[in-house]
């Protein structure tokens, strides 16, 4: 198709849901994640110090692509102290405080499978790239944004970025691990079964420390009635975490069940009928997606409760008869010891302030230095 040139470009930038047109929810297929009546319910929660922006190009009457950002005004709270060195700690202390950072996000915070980008079937993947690069510098201007991050943007975008955005770097050891399931696996014996010696008995042992544990599947009243004991789970885990872009709302979790109630799954873990975790995730075909999970630090050393929602999304995916869980980006050596490999993700960072860059830099290689030998980790016979 012969698409005008790229001065011709028009632009059009909307800060609320509520202000799209129809041509825009038009373009899109059913039950994408930018149709304006999903925009509407999440825009419904509101999340702390973090603003929608969505954003689509034309090129004459073409449509080239329709695009969502976040943009989270960056606090002193978002990076824990503890996790870096002093020099660090009072750098970004007394950088968060003056300078207010804002980063502008192309894609979602807290998910990973929201389709931020969508490019209409008759366009080209270079020109819809077109499209998308113009969207991102003006939505950097209009927000002043002191560092853009592009998560999880289409594949074709890849050498894209690379090439034509050489400012925007790939960001090193972003890593998702996954488990595949043989289809052999109908029980969680056939799991420990190929499991090497040590790890069937570490399996063992983590298991029957949580053996007392009462696991329930939660409706969406269940849910929402126990909103306040889930986010204080979950905030125990997340201020635990170097890097927080972003905190989840309290009723972030039940609007999720109470929207997608049969793809979206939520347990509780109980001792004593008191909640001392929580997992959820999305259920996609064969697909197990593991979303947030909390737990009580007192009670973890105890009940090996982490792992023991890592082993329960195993049996969970067996059961289900899924052929892949997704684990996610985070603590690596422990999902290789359950024998879950590594997807290579593509994020892409921009900063424009060279002090703040560094310090990035250096917060990133601290990073990679806690994750552990997890390439060394191979439990399977």
């Amino acid at each position: 198709m012969k698409i005008p040139h790229c001065s011709e470009l028009r632009t059009k930038i909307y800060t609320r849901a509520q202000e799209l047109p129809d041509t825009w929810s038009a373009a899109l297929p059913t039950g994408h994640p930018l149709q304006k009546q999903l925009l509407l319910q999440q825009e419904a929660i509101v999340f702390e110090n973090v603003r929608p922006m969505y954003v689509a190009v034309y090129a004459g009457n073409q449509l080239l692509v329709l695009t969502f950002f976040q943009l989270l005004h960056l606090r002193e709270h978002h990076v824990a102290a503890a996790k870096m060195k002093r020099w660090q700690q009072r750098l970004w202390r007394v950088f968060s405080r003056i300078r207010k950072p804002r980063l502008l996000v192309s894609g979602h915070l807290f998910r990973h499978d929201f389709g931020a980008v969508f490019i209409p079937e008759p366009v080209p993947a270079f020109e819809g790239f077109k499209g998308y690069r113009q969207a991102l510098k003006l939505a950097a201007r209009k927000t002043s944004a002191d560092a853009i991050l592009i998560k999880d943007p289409p594949t074709d975008f890849h050498p894209l970025l690379q090439h034509f955005m050489p400012q925007y770097r790939l960001l090193p050891g972003d890593i998702s691990m996954e488990l595949t399931l043989p289809e052999s696996w109908q029980t969680m014996s056939d799991y420990e079964g190929l499991l090497k010696h040590k790890y069937a008995q570490r399996l063992r042992n983590i298991r029957k420390a949580g053996s007392p544990l009462d696991v329930r599947s939660l409706d969406a009243a269940q849910v929402e009635q126990e909103a306040a004991a889930i986010h204080q789970l979950y905030e125990q885990v997340a201020q635990n975490q170097p890097v927080r872009l972003g905190f989840l709302s309290p009723d972030y979790l039940p609007h999720l069940k109470t929207s997608f109630p049969e793809s979206f799954q939520v347990w509780g873990f109980y001792e004593d009928d008191t909640l001392v975790a929580f997992a959820s995730a999305w259920q996609r075909g064969t697909v197990l997606d593991m979303f947030y999970i909390g737990f009580a630090y007192e009670r973890n050393r105890d009940r090996q409760l982490y792992f023991n929602i890592l082993f329960f999304a195993v049996e969970q995916a067996i059961l289900l008869r899924c052929e892949k869980i997704i684990f996610g980006r985070t603590a690596l050596e422990a999902k290789a010891r359950l024998g879950a490999r590594p997807q290579y993700l593509h994020t892409f960072l921009h900063i424009r302030n060279p002090v703040a860059r560094a310090l990035v830099d250096q917060l990133q290689t601290a990073l990679a230095e806690t994750e552990g030998d997890w390439e060394s980790r191979h439990p399977f016979k």
